[in-house]
């Protein structure tokens, strides 16, 4: 019960059951306004368990075993996403709403980009610091920032810069108060950048991990672990998940090369006029056989 897991289901539990209920007495009318109070205790209750359930997730990536997840950054990331990500899909769903009605809705995403704006500002705070403190952490968390500026070094600093593309057009976004069509289409657009950053974010998020440990069957991709797997034996099995050899690209493109050699020996043999003959014989009859079964 004191497990970081064991809080996380608690809390979300409870969160959804505020949320349910404050839906509940906001859709049903109950005597005595009974309605209107369990209402707005059940939302204080729900807008209370959210963060708090985003806590209590957060810590459960904070072990010592991975030490690209045991910072902070984790819960600027998780807060920053929620304060982005909440704000822009309930401003792009009432903006549309009210843009199908007729009504203004710059006012409303003007209100949202300054939450947005400052979950991107929480998000780049936190990776700036997570860098700095990887490189001075040494240990498989430096490790696995230069595994992030080399490897996946392209992918970073493009997730970097679009992270100021995002907040700079937020940020400008929630001055000019744009309506209408072009109102709507700049704020789709950077919506598919501020989603896309964060889709890319979280994704570098669990390939970058480098644990401590023997990793097992939860992190397969585990280069270290691989080859402990061909060298035991346990890449034998199926269920390892993991190829027990390395060159199978290598013998597909021998094969390949053997395959065509063949060929192109059988058609110096037979002619270019006869094997292009052939090869229409062969195409003409593929086609009679395809039809024939329709």
């Amino acid at each position: 019960r004191y497990s970081p897991v064991s809080r996380e289901v608690a809390s979300l539990t409870l969160f959804f059951a505020f949320f349910v209920g404050y839906s509940f007495f906001n859709f049903f009318t109950l005597p005595l306004g009974i309605s209107s109070v369990l209402g707005t205790v059940c939302g204080i209750g729900a807008l209370v368990m959210g963060p708090l359930f985003i806590y209590a997730m957060h810590k459960i990536y904070r072990i010592q075993a991975r030490p690209f997840w045991n910072h902070w950054q984790v819960l600027t990331s998780f807060y920053g996403n929620t304060l982005t990500l909440g704000a822009l899909l309930v401003g792009l769903f009432f903006a549309v709403s009210l843009a199908l009605q007729g009504e203004s809705f710059g006012a409303l995403l003007s209100l949202l980009a300054w939450p947005m704006a400052l979950g991107l500002i929480l998000e780049g705070v936190g990776l700036y610091a997570h860098g700095r403190d990887l490189d001075q952490g040494g240990g498989e968390g430096a490790a696995a920032h230069v595994e992030q500026r080399s490897t996946y070094g392209k992918t970073y600093y493009s997730r970097n810069g679009a992270l100021v593309v995002g907040l700079t057009l937020v940020t400008v976004l929630g001055f000019s108060a744009l309506e209408g069509v072009v109102g709507l289409l700049v704020w789709s657009l950077t919506a598919a950048l501020v989603i896309s950053t964060a889709v890319i974010g979280r994704a570098m998020f669990y390939v970058l991990v480098i644990p401590t440990t023997m990793p097992g069957a939860f992190f397969w991709r585990n280069q270290g672990f691989q080859e402990h797997a061909r060298a035991s034996g346990l890449a034998e099995m199926p269920q390892v998940g993991v190829l027990p050899r390395t060159e199978y690209h290598e013998l597909q493109m021998a094969r390949a090369k053997r395959e065509i050699g063949e060929e192109w020996v059988k058609i110096k043999q037979r002619g270019i006029k006869a094997s292009l003959n052939l090869l229409k014989t062969n195409v003409r009859q593929h086609w009679q056989q395809t039809f024939s079964r329709i």
